[in-house]
């Protein structure tokens, strides 16, 4: 099996297919990303939560991993912020188009718009339907706003069945629907 890449470095795992690490600063405390040859620049597949630890990887794997080529294509997978947080970041620093699906694009901005104590109600009257009961006081930690940097526009939104090339090969979108509303995955379509 292969070794993880060290944070700030890319590993490649095939031809014009690059496996990276980004820390996040919490227990769960990293997320792996993808990097993909894009001809002149690359496709991203996710990104790193809106957190300093994460922009710094991003600043190193800038100078260390992007060859001087920038980020042509972020292809974020599903809306929790450790995948899409540094999207606005990212695209803006690198002219970047941002993918993903429609779903998970209307959902993060819903979720953005939301004013934190109706927020902290739902995430609440969720947790009650499901059996778990909050002392009084308590936070829900529902607000995670922060940790997403904006709510990226959206340049394109694959869909169940499209076709992506990149990494010198071509990835078809897979919906899935385990994990969240709108999740897409990339399985090699060659």
């Amino acid at each position: 099996p292969l070794e993880p890449p060290s944070f700030g470095s890319a590993q490649q795992i095939a031809d014009g297919v690059y496996w990276l690490r980004i820390p996040l600063p919490m227990e769960l405390n990293h997320i792996n990303v993808w990097l993909m040859d894009d001809g002149y620049g690359w496709l991203l597949v996710d990104t790193g939560m809106a957190e300093d630890v994460c922009r710094k990887a991003w600043l190193e794997l800038e100078q260390h991993a992007l060859d001087g080529r920038p980020l042509r294509r972020l292809f974020v997978t599903h809306d929790h912020p450790d995948h899409m947080g540094l999207a606005p970041w990212l695209a803006e620093r690198h002219g970047a188009t941002v993918w993903m699906s429609e779903r998970a694009n209307r959902s993060s901005g819903e979720f953005l718009r939301t004013e934190p104590g109706a927020l902290e109600a739902r995430v609440r009257a969720f947790l009650h339907r499901h059996g778990v009961e909050m002392r009084e006081g308590e936070s829900a930690r529902g607000d995670h706003r922060a940790w997403f940097g904006g709510w990226p526009a959206l340049g394109r939104a694959p869909a169940d069945g499209d076709v992506v090339e990149a990494g010198r090969g071509r990835w078809q979108v897979i919906e899935t629907g385990g994990h969240c509303r709108g999740h897409l995955c990339l399985y090699d379509a060659d």
